[in-house]
Formats: C-alpha cells, sequence, structure tokens
C-alpha cells in the first residue's frame, strides 16, 4: 500500500494466490467527511481471532511489502 495522505493506492490479496489481487486507488476528494475513518479501518490491527479465522494465526495484519 502506499499512503501520500490524502491518496492511498491499496491493495486486497485473495487468501490463496496471488493472482487474486486487485489494486483499488482512494482519493480523500469526495470523501472527507469519512477519510479518517476509512485510514483508521486500514491501519487497524485485526484481532488474534480474526487472523485465526482467516487461517493465518501469525498475520498481525500490519501492511507488508508484496513478494
Amino acid at each position: 500500500m502506499i499512503d501520500l495522505g490524502s491518496w492511498l493506492l491499496v491493495v486486497f490479496e485473495g487468501s490463496t494466490s496471488a493472482v487474486e489481487r486487485v489494486w483499488l486507488p482512494l482519493q480523500r476528494r469526495g470523501l472527507e467527511g469519512e477519510w479518517h475513518a476509512l485510514r483508521c479501518a486500514l491501519y487497524a490491527i485485526p484481532a488474534a481471532g480474526d487472523a485465526a479465522a482467516r487461517g493465518n494465526p501469525s498475520d498481525t495484519g500490519v501492511a507488508r511489502p508484496i513478494k
């Protein structure tokens, strides 16, 4: 993910392969009221039970480089 403050590039990855990768550009314009909440949600660390439910108990939810 790239975070430039008022512009974000986020990537959603499927749990099975990199083929399921979707890039999504987001900008603050038009989302001013929700922008802070969106950024908080993107940076939030999921609960331990959430990571285990996704099949990766060591996943912390922290953004990591794409391989």
